[in-house]
């Protein structure tokens, strides 16, 4: 694990919490680095470190064991207090949410008790000198919370919480570390099971984000993480690309406006244009990248009487635990993303950063399965 020096205006508490941190990554009873590497890692003097590690074994943190060297206590989770924040988008919950978005906060609250943590959730908004509660942002700053978990929470709020001195891992949204779905797998596995269906004239239909101002999504970004790799999946079976078959309501874009029309009302619409041209120019496959975009597809296409799975066979994006597919589980095939796989990694990432891992512009894509 790597550890990164403290800064020269860093005050004593800075490398107890960072020697505490480490302790705790590692667990009860893990053997921590030596004396003499931590001060390398971290850049201070013996003494200073000296003084730092008796007042963490004052605290049942860290324990010296003569001619064996410096561990984490057997309670070191126990007697670190450990509060960890879920700052989520409002957005994400409103009457037509996704039901993934429950899913996940209940995962990451199951892994939280398991760690012996105090979980919170909270919302984060992008306006605003400060993107959270007063008390929760005046927690952050004192060092009460342990590191937050940014769901959806997009530039302005997510450059203000790296600007504390806490780690934050981001998914579905903005930050320096991010946890992203592997749109590159999911599309290969998608293409995959429409070919071996016999499809050759496939489409691809995506949201656009309902829950950020449009100014913070870039189209541009959003369109490399799904065409690129739904071009190389066709390539790589000898399918055609279709251009005209590449489906969204980007066109409705608004700059500074929140987008007018959430996922479902985007799949209506896409499939009510797509299939309202003449027979001939219809696809005989869709990849749809986000379940709540196939609800309102699907709702569209039996609203017209074409049947999925007899008149155009589908690959929907889908949530395991999640039953928002369940009128169309026979007639569609799905590639799933496990929200506790989500929640693991966010929690993996957050103990790497507490151990003083240091991580520049880095994404982590979570596989289908």
């Amino acid at each position: 694990m790597e550890i990164t020096p403290l800064s020269r205006q860093s005050k004593p508490d800075a490398l107890r919490d960072r020697l505490a941190h480490l302790a705790l990554a590692l667990g009860p009873d893990a053997k921590l680095p030596t004396i003499a590497q931590l001060c390398s890692d971290l850049g201070v003097s013996n003494n200073t470190l000296g003084r730092a590690l008796k007042d963490l074994e004052g605290q049942g943190i860290i324990e010296r064991r003569n001619g064996v060297g410096l561990f984490a206590a057997k309670t070191v989770r126990e007697n670190l207090a450990r509060c960890v924040v879920l700052a989520c988008n409002p957005g994400f919950f409103g009457a037509a949410h996704s039901p993934f978005w429950d899913l996940l906060v209940e995962e990451a609250r199951a892994r939280a008790s398991q760690q012996n943590e105090t979980f919170e959730m909270h919302f984060a908004h992008d306006f605003g000198p400060e993107p959270v509660a007063a008390s929760v942002a005046q927690n952050i700053r004192d060092g009460k919370i342990l590191g937050v978990l940014g769901v959806g929470v997009y530039d302005q709020a997510a450059a203000w919480f790296e600007s504390q001195r806490v780690p934050f891992i981001s998914f579905a949204g903005s930050g320096t570390v991010q946890v992203l779905l592997d749109s590159a797998a999911f599309c290969d596995l998608a293409i995959e099971k429409l070919a071996a269906k016999g499809c050759r004239k496939i489409a691809l239909w995506l949201t656009v984000p309902s829950h950020c101002p449009i100014n913070d999504w870039d189209t541009e970004q959003h369109e490399i993480e799904w065409l690129a790799p739904f071009r190389a999946a066709l390539q790589k079976r000898d399918l055609p690309f279709h251009a005209d078959l590449v489906g969204s309501e980007a066109h409705r874009l608004r700059v500074g406006e929140l987008f007018p029309f959430s996922a479902h009302q985007q799949g209506f619409e896409i499939a009510r244009q797509v299939f309202s041209r003449p027979r001939a120019q219809w696809p005989d496959g869709i990849v749809i990248s986000e379940d709540m975009l196939a609800v309102g597809a699907l709702t569209a296409l039996r609203h017209s009487e074409i049947e999925p799975g007899r008149d155009v066979e589908v690959v929907s994006h889908a949530n395991a635990g999640s039953n928002v597919l369940f009128a169309f589980e026979n007639a569609i095939e799905t590639v799933q993303f496990h929200p506790r796989d989500i929640a693991l990694q966010m929690f993996s990432l957050l103990d790497r950063a507490l151990g003083g891992e240091r991580f520049q512009n880095i994404q982590f894509r979570v596989q289908p399965r």
